[in-house]
């Protein structure tokens, strides 16, 4: 029998031993996997997958690409959380705060902002609504777009089956495009708040001065355009005075402006009764009250008028007709008065 000759397969030995940078993988898995894959994901098998690459690699991309193949099927198992693909690109520029959360440089732009905002491009989602929907500057959005496109870079160089550099220039020049659009929405808006600001302020004042022009016609203390409620002892100088003061008795009084009778809490329209009036009515009519009880007392003791309500002819039988002599006496000259048909 003849033996077959094949080649020796030559091993390269590892250059590096990537337990070094223990802490900063745990530290990913802890930011890119939930509860479920934390448990269950072996910290050991991935930092030994990650020195048997820099036979190939240097150490940090070794590490970057058992990290993000690792994650791929960690993601098909439902244990990785959204945006994971950003943490594998950063590593390991991950810093601990003081509570021990470990944080990527963000750059002002909140955690969750970075995730609603990539998720949002992910899913076919444009820079535009970044500014005029989730509220972020051009500047933040700008940001955010570069990112999302190095992410597809690093997804592209890693699996090659990924989008390619083709692709990525053509994603790069259409989100710069939005970016710009976006812009000069921004820049329009801004032309155009202060527009609608204006437009709602002089509504605003039409209004007031409205109401201010009814209340000068109306008021009880207007007397040729100044108001004679308030008064000054010196010369008044007020923004809501219209033309020189006027000097009588010792006081000076305004001629204020529209706006300012508007809102004036001592407002009185002419017709309307001051409690001064109700008095004066009041004691007028007590004094009515008042004779004219006194009257009825005087009648009730007159004995003509009571003859007069229960006077009845006994002849004809006729009512409240009937006469009396009357005799002066101070001449004893006789008459006859009452009441006849």
């Amino acid at each position: 029998m003849q033996r077959k000759l094949t080649a020796q397969l030559n091993c390269q030995k590892p250059k590096s031993d990537c337990a070094e940078y223990k802490s900063e993988i745990n530290a990913i898995f802890n930011r890119t996997l939930n509860q479920e894959g934390i448990g269950l994901v072996d910290l050991e098998t991935i930092v030994m997958l990650s020195s048997a690459m820099t036979s190939f690699l240097e150490p940090i991309e070794a590490i970057k690409l058992v990290l993000y193949d690792s994650l791929l099927l960690f993601e098909d198992l439902g244990w990785t959380q959204t945006n994971w693909s950003m943490h594998v690109n950063n590593f390991p520029s991950i810093r601990t705060d003081s509570a021990g959360v470990d944080m990527l440089d963000r750059k002002g732009i909140s955690d969750d902002t970075w995730t609603t905002a990539l998720k949002h491009l992910k899913i076919g989602g444009n820079v535009t609504e970044l500014v005029t929907k989730l509220g972020l500057t051009v500047e933040q959005a700008e940001q955010i777009a570069k990112k999302f496109v190095e992410l597809n870079n690093l997804d592209s160089k890693i699996n090659p089956r990924l989008t390619g550099k083709e692709n990525s220039d053509k994603e790069i020049r259409r989100l710069e495009r939005e970016v710009q659009m976006a812009e000069l929405k921004k820049k329009k808006f801004e032309y155009e708040k202060p527009l609608e600001t204006d437009k709602a302020l002089s509504l605003l004042n039409e209004t007031i001065n409205e109401a201010g022009r009814y209340r000068q016609e109306t008021c009880s203390h207007m007397e040729r355009g100044f108001c004679m409620f308030w008064r000054w002892a010196q010369k008044p100088k007020l923004l809501y005075m219209n033309g020189e003061p006027l000097f009588k008795e010792n006081w000076w009084y305004i001629s204020p402006t529209q706006a300012r009778c508007a809102v004036c809490p001592k407002f009185f329209e002419r017709g309307t009764l001051t409690i001064q009036d109700f008095e004066t009515i009041i004691s007028k009519l007590e004094k009515v009250i008042s004779t004219s009880n006194r009257l009825e007392i005087e009648l009730q003791s007159n004995p003509f008028i009571q003859f007069y309500k229960s006077f009845k002819c006994p002849s004809c039988g006729s009512k409240k007709l009937f006469a009396v002599q009357l005799k002066c006496t101070r001449c004893d000259d006789k008459s006859w008065g009452g009441y006849y048909p």
